[in-house]
């Protein structure tokens, strides 16, 4: 869902430094896509080096405000309640 891209001045080993993250359509396993309008908050919650990193990220799809997780590289959304 998210491509990292680098900057064209930034340096092949500096991660953070002149990257940004552009969004990509939300595309589910049976075919059916959305695509994200805007990221409106980014929040991460744990440290990547000791393998606890979670990122939250809110989003618009379709005028309204999802949230998107990932952990371990796997983007997730909650599941709806019933």
């Amino acid at each position: 869902m998210w491509l990292k891209s680098p900057d064209a001045n930034s340096e092949p080993d500096d991660e953070k430094k002149g990257t940004h993250l552009s969004p990509m359509p939300v595309i589910w396993p049976d075919g059916r896509s959305w695509r994200v309008d805007a990221v409106v908050t980014y929040r991460s919650y744990g440290r990547s080096f000791l393998g606890t990193l979670v990122e939250r990220w809110d989003v618009k799809i379709n005028g309204r405000i999802k949230t998107v997780w990932c952990e371990h590289d796997r983007f997730f959304v909650e599941r709806k309640k019933r």
